[in-house]
C-alpha cells in the first residue's frame, strides 16, 4: 500500500475545514496512515484515494466532535470559573486563602457555602453508588452469591454481554444476571454523571468493570512476567483498528506496562487529556494506559484480574464507582481542568489583591496559595495523586506495618468510641435540636442497631451508605491499593469483630435519619420561620429561601409514620443540597476525618513510599481523630457559629461538649480498666480528668497510649507521641538490651508479644485470656512478674486490681 502525500493530506483536510496549523497537520498525517492501515486489513477499500478520502471524512468528523466538546466544556469552565470567583472575592474577602480552601475542602468557618466542596462532591456521589448497589443487591437476594464469591466469573461474562449491542444472557445464571444488571445501572450511572460534568465517556463494546492494576503486583512481577500473560489474553486486531497498525507489540506493551507500575491510572480524571478533548492530538491520545488493553473475551479480562488486579471482580466494581465519584466529584466543583481552574482562580485573586495596593495582604495571599502549600496539597488528595507511592514495595511494607499495630491495639476502639454519644449530640445542638435530644437519638441508635429495610433506602437516597457492608463485598481498604490482600482480609474481620463497624453504622445512619427527620418536620414552616441554627447550618450549603421553597417539597412519609426530607422528585441541585448537608453532618456527628483534615494535617500532600512519606504517616498514625475533633468539632463550635469567631452560642457549646466527652471518657476508660481486672481510677486526680478529657477528645486508644502505656518501659512522652510503630520498635530495642544485659524479664517479654499480636486485644476475649492462660505462662517464666505488674500499675497509674493477677495464678 503505498503512502499518501502530506500535500493530499492537506489539500483534503483544507477542503473540510479550512487550513490546518503544523500540529493538527501532524496528528491528521498519524491518523490518515492510522486509518488507511485499518481500511485496508478489512479489506473495505483498495484505491488509496478512496482511502484517503475516508480517512479525512472521518478526521473531519472527529474534529467537529472534539470543537462541540471543547466548547460544551470551555462553557462549564467559564461558568465554574465566574461562579467560583464571584463567591470566593465576595463571600470571603480578605480571607480569599481560606475562601479557595472551602472550594476545594470546605471550611468550618460559619460562611454561607463554607461546606459546599469538591471533597464533599466525591463524598456524596460515592454514597449514592456504593450505598445504591448494596441496596438493590440485597433487595435482589444476590448479595450472599457476590460476598463468597461464588457468582464472579457468571457475573463478569454477563457484564460483558451487556455492553454489547446484543447482549445474549441464556446461559449464565439467573443471580449472577440480576447482579450485573445492578451494577450495570450504576455503571451507566456514573457514566452520564461524568459526562454532565465535562467527560465524554462513550460505551464500550466488551465492558466489565473499569480494569484495576495493582502496582505493587505488577512491579513485583516485571515486564516480562507481566507482557508474556496481557500479550496471549488481548485483541490485538480491536486494539489495531483503534490506533493502527503495531509493528512492535513489545514495545507497545513496554510502555503500557511503564504507565501502570508508575501509577499514573491512580489519578483522578479531570485534566484536558480526559475530560476536556482540547485539540486534535487529545482525540487520540485522551485514554490512559490501561483504557487501550482490550480482551478477547470476559474471561481473557478475568484471568488478567485475579494475577494482576486490585482484587476480584466485585472489587473492581466498587473501585471503578468509587474513582468514577472521585473524578466526577472534583469536576462537579472545578470543571473539567480542576488544575488549571484552580491555578487560574489563585492568578485572577492575587491580580484583584495586588491592585489594592496592600502589600501585606497579597504576602499573606501569596504564601497561603504557593505551590506545594496546603491548597495545593488538598488538590492532591483530591485528585488521587497524593496516592501514587513512590516506591510500591516501601508503601506497601509501611501500611502492612500500620495495619498490624491498628489490629494490635484497636481491640477496645469500641468503648474507646462512646464518645461519639457527646459529639453527635453536640451537633444536633448546633443544629438547634437540643443536646439532650441528640444523646437521646444516640442511645437509642445503639439499641436499635444498624438500619434496615426502607430505612437503608432513605439512607442510600441521601447518599449515606455503610462502609462496613462495602468492605464485606470487598477487601477492607481494596479501595486503597496500598495494602496487600492479606492486610486486607484481616482489617476487614478485625473491624467486625472489634464491633466498631457495627457501631459506627448504627450511629452515624441514626444520625443521617434524625437530621432528614426534622427537615421533614419542618417542612411546613417557611425560611423565616426556621430554627436560626438549622437556617445557619443550611446555609453552610449554599441553601437559600428559594431553595428552602423547593427541598420543601421533597418529604416522604415512612412506613414507621416518621416524615423525612428526601431527593426524590427535587431537581438535581436541590437534591445535591440536601445530599451535602445530611453527608457532611452526619460524617462530623460520628466524626470522621474529612478531606480538609487528611490535607493539612495528617497527609499534608506527602506520598507514600519515601522517607518522608512514611515517616509522616508513622507520626500521625492515631492521630487522625484526635484532630479532626479539634478542627472539625471544636472548630465548628468556635468558629462556625457566624461569619467571625466565637459568635454568639459558641462558648457554651464548647463548655457543654468538653464536659459530655470527658464524663464519657472517663466512663470509657473506666470500663476498659473494669475488663482488665483493675478498679477505676480516682476521678479527683487530675492526671485522671486529663487523661478523660484526651480519651473524650477523640484521642480513643491513642489516649490509653499516652496515659499509661508509656512508662511501662521507661518510654518519654515524646517517644510515644512518635507513634505506635516507633514505640513498639523502642519497647523491642530496650527489651533486647535488657536481654544481653542478663535482666531481661521473660513475664515482660511476654507481655510486649501479646500487646503486639493482631486479634489477641479484642475487648471481650483479652482478659478471659489473660486470666486463664497467659498470666499463668507469664508466672511460669518469670516468677514474681505479676507482683511487678500490679506494684508497676499502682506507681504509674495510681491504680489497683479489683481482682489481682498473682491471687488469680494463685486460686
Amino acid at each position: 500500500m503505498s503512502a499518501i502525500p502530506s500535500d493530499c493530506i492537506r489539500a483534503a483536510a483544507d477542503s473540510l475545514g479550512g487550513p490546518l496549523t503544523q500540529e493538527q497537520l501532524g496528528f491528521l498525517q498519524d491518523e490518515v496512515t492510522r486509518l488507511q492501515s485499518s481500511l485496508a486489513q478489512q479489506g473495505q477499500l483498495a484505491n488509496a484515494a478512496n482511502v484517503l478520502l475516508i480517512a479525512a471524512r472521518k478526521f473531519g468528523a472527529q474534529q467537529k466532535l472534539a470543537a462541540a466538546i471543547e466548547k460544551r466544556n470551555a462553557v462549564l469552565n467559564q461558568q465554574r470559573y465566574f461562579q467560583s470567583l464571584a463567591y470566593v472575592t465576595t463571600t470571603w474577602k480578605g480571607k480569599e486563602a481560606e475562601g479557595l480552601q472551602a472550594l476545594l475542602t470546605g471550611s468550618i468557618r460559619g460562611r454561607a457555602g463554607a461546606r459546599n466542596s469538591a471533597a464533599l462532591q466525591q463524598k456524596i456521589l460515592a454514597g449514592q453508588y456504593l450505598g445504591g448497589i448494596n441496596v438493590e443487591l440485597e433487595r435482589a437476594g444476590v448479595m450472599e452469591g457476590l460476598r463468597s464469591g461464588s457468582i464472579d466469573r457468571p457475573v463478569g461474562r454477563a457484564l460483558w454481554q451487556l455492553s454489547s449491542a446484543a447482549p445474549r444472557l441464556d446461559d449464565i445464571p439467573a443471580d449472577a444476571v440480576k447482579a450485573a444488571k445492578i451494577a450495570h445501572k450504576y455503571q451507566e450511572l456514573a457514566r452520564a454523571d461524568a459526562n454532565r460534568a465535562g467527560a465524554w465517556i462513550g460505551k464500550l463494546e466488551g465492558w466489565i468493570v473499569r480494569q484495576s492494576h495493582d502496582l505493587y503486583k505488577i512491579s513485583k512481577a516485571g515486564f516480562a512476567k507481566w507482557a508474556g500473560l496481557v500479550e496471549s489474553k488481548l485483541d490485538w486486531s480491536r486494539i489495531e483498528a483503534e490506533r493502527g497498525a503495531i509493528k512492535d507489540r513489545r514495545a507497545f506493551l513496554k510502555e503500557v506496562y511503564t504507565g501502570l507500575a508508575s501509577g499514573v491510572h491512580i489519578k483522578a480524571a479531570g485534566e484536558a487529556n480526559d475530560t476536556g478533548f482540547r485539540g486534535p492530538r487529545n482525540i487520540g491520545k485522551s485514554m490512559s494506559a490501561e483504557r487501550v488493553l482490550h480482551f478477547k473475551d470476559a474471561d481473557a479480562w478475568m484471568d488478567y484480574n485475579d494475577v494482576f488486579g486490585s482484587g476480584n471482580i466485585r472489587e473492581a466494581l466498587f473501585h471503578g464507582l468509587n474513582r468514577s465519584a472521585q473524578n466526577t466529584g472534583l469536576m462537579r466543583a472545578m470543571g473539567p481542568n480542576p488544575q488549571a481552574m484552580l491555578q487560574r482562580l489563585v492568578d485572577e485573586i492575587g491580580r484583584r489583591i495586588d491592585a489594592t495596593a496592600d502589600p501585606k495582604a497579597l504576602k499573606n495571599f501569596s504564601n497561603k496559595t504557593k505551590p506545594g502549600g496546603a491548597l495545593w496539597n488538598s488538590m492532591a488528595q483530591l485528585d488521587g495523586s497524593v496516592n501514587i507511592p513512590v516506591d510500591q514495595i516501601k508503601a506497601r511494607v509501611g501500611s502492612n506495618l500500620r495495619a498490624w499495630q491498628s489490629m494490635s491495639k484497636l481491640g477496645g476502639a469500641v468503648i474507646s468510641s462512646v464518645t461519639d454519644i457527646a459529639t453527635a449530640a453536640s451537633e444536633a445542638s448546633y443544629q438547634g435540636r437540643g443536646f439532650l435530644t441528640g444523646m437521646a437519638e444516640s442511645l437509642a441508635a445503639v439499641a436499635e442497631g444498624r438500619p434496615t429495610g426502607e430505612r437503608q433506602e432513605i439512607l442510600s437516597s441521601l447518599g449515606v451508605f455503610f462502609e462496613s457492608v462495602t468492605s464485606s463485598l470487598t477487601r477492607e481498604g481494596s479501595l486503597d491499593e496500598s495494602f496487600g490482600g492479606w492486610t486486607s482480609r484481616s482489617m476487614q474481620q478485625f473491624f467486625k469483630w472489634n464491633l466498631l463497624n457495627w457501631w459506627t453504622d448504627s450511629l452515624r445512619g441514626s444520625a443521617a435519619l434524625a437530621m432528614s427527620h426534622n427537615l421533614g418536620e419542618n417542612a411546613g414552616k417557611v425560611w423565616g420561620a426556621l430554627n436560626p441554627d438549622l437556617r445557619h447550618t443550611l446555609q453552610l450549603f449554599g441553601v437559600n429561601e428559594l431553595d428552602w421553597n423547593v427541598l420543601r417539597k421533597g418529604v416522604r412519609t415512612a412506613e414507621d409514620g416518621r416524615k423525612y426530607m428526601v431527593p426524590d422528585g427535587l431537581d438535581d441541585r436541590r437534591a445535591n443540597q440536601l445530599r451535602q448537608f445530611i453527608v457532611d453532618r452526619a460524617h462530623t456527628a460520628v466524626l470522621e476525618p474529612d478531606a480538609g483534615t487528611m490535607a493539612r494535617y495528617t497527609r499534608r500532600g506527602l506520598r507514600r513510599g519515601d522517607f518522608t512519606g512514611e515517616l509522616n504517616a508513622f507520626l500521625m498514625q492515631f492521630k487522625g481523630f484526635p484532630i479532626a475533633f479539634t478542627r472539625q468539632v471544636l472548630g465548628r463550635d468556635i468558629y462556625g457559629r457566624g461569619a467571625d469567631a466565637f459568635a454568639e452560642g459558641s462558648i457554651p457549646a464548647v463548655a457543654k461538649l468538653i464536659a459530655a466527652t470527658t464524663i464519657l471518657g472517663y466512663g470509657a476508660m473506666a470500663a476498659k480498666d473494669m475488663i482488665r481486672g483493675k478498679k477505676p481510677r480516682d476521678p479527683s486526680d487530675p492526671r485522671t480528668i486529663l487523661a478523660a478529657m484526651v480519651q473524650g477528645g477523640g484521642a480513643g486508644i491513642y489516649g490509653d497510649f499516652l496515659f499509661g502505656e508509656f512508662n511501662r518501659f521507661g518510654r518519654s512522652p515524646l517517644e510515644a507521641l512518635a507513634g505506635p510503630v516507633a514505640g513498639t520498635g523502642q519497647e523491642i530495642v530496650t527489651m533486647w538490651s535488657q536481654l544481653v544485659r542478663g535482666d531481661a524479664d521473660g513475664g515482660q517479654a511476654l507481655r510486649l508479644a501479646m500487646g503486639n499480636t493482631p486479634f489477641l486485644n479484642l475487648f471481650y476475649t483479652r482478659p478471659v485470656l489473660d486470666y486463664l492462660i497467659l498470666y499463668q505462662v507469664q508466672e511460669s517464666i518469670s516468677p514474681g512478674t505479676l507482683r511487678r505488674l500490679e506494684r508497676s500499675t499502682l506507681k504509674n497509674q495510681g491504680q489497683e486490681y479489683w481482682l489481682k493477677p498473682s491471687e488469680a495464678v494463685g486460686r
